[in-house]
């Protein structure tokens, strides 16, 4: 299965403090199982570019190779994915 999401070229602006993160969600209860946590300058570099737009498309398949498998974060692992990133940011203020 492959997950699509598109982003407006008007909103976009590379930074080094801007993630961007994609979360597939399972409607039915709610929940998610990972997400893809990108650099915007990393996600500018490799997404689909449109007119107007970027486009994210990225296989959910747990065995996936894709382009974008290395940023791929479980729920479980997300939040100390999440506070390295900004320790990261803060040291080099």
């Amino acid at each position: 299965m492959q997950f699509l999401s598109n982003v407006r070229k008007a909103t976009f602006r590379v930074r080094p403090d801007l993630y961007m993160m994609f979360v597939p969600v399972d409607f039915q209860d709610g929940s998610f199982e990972f997400v893809w946590f990108v650099p915007s300058a990393e996600f500018q570099a490799r997404a689909n570019e449109g007119a107007d737009r970027y486009t994210f498309a990225a296989s959910t398949k747990p065995t996936s190779r894709d382009q974008w498998s290395t940023y791929k974060v479980s729920r479980k692992d997300l939040p100390d994915r999440v506070l390295t990133v900004l320790n990261e940011l803060e040291a080099r203020r």
